[in-house]
């Protein structure tokens, strides 16, 4: 036991307590620094990253361009967010955050009722014939009168 606490003695002399400002340094050490020695700034213009590598450099690009893609991919989702969150079609005790936007959200599409038959075939009945039909509408239209 003695021998156990005089062994954690020795090392805690031997190595020195942690230091965050060490750390930061060393880490810091690490970072892609321009020419200068400085810190490259976020707004850094992609020009810049040649001096990293190729690989740093395509990478960069392949992000700038996919920030773009997916900035206009939410424009134009953006529309079909909206109309699902207007719509009730969860429980109130079922909205949140996570499902409001969903579809399941979406108003119910109710079909609309069928457009109603053509006057003509309402007014002449289902057993007139084509020939009647017509020698009716030509009659109509020659004495000068509208269609209703």
């Amino acid at each position: 036991m003695k021998h156990a606490v005089m062994l954690t003695e020795y090392m805690r002399t031997m190595y020195s307590q942690p230091d965050i400002e060490k750390a930061r340094k060393h880490a810091d050490a690490f970072l892609p620094k321009d020419r200068h020695g400085k810190l490259y700034p976020l707004s850094s213009p992609l020009k810049s990253f040649h001096s990293l590598g190729a690989g740093v450099a395509l990478y960069m690009h392949m992000v700038h361009w996919w920030s773009l893609f997916f900035f206009l991919a939410t424009l134009v989702s953006f529309s079909s967010l909206v109309l699902n969150m207007e719509g009730d079609g969860l429980d109130v005790t079922e909205r949140n955050m996570y499902t409001i936007h969903s579809l399941g959200n979406a108003a119910p599409h109710h079909a609309q009722p069928p457009p109603p038959p053509p006057r003509e075939a309402t007014e002449l009945g289902s057993r007139a014939s084509a020939g009647r039909a017509w020698r009716r509408w030509a009659a109509r239209h020659s004495q000068g009168e509208r269609p209703r």
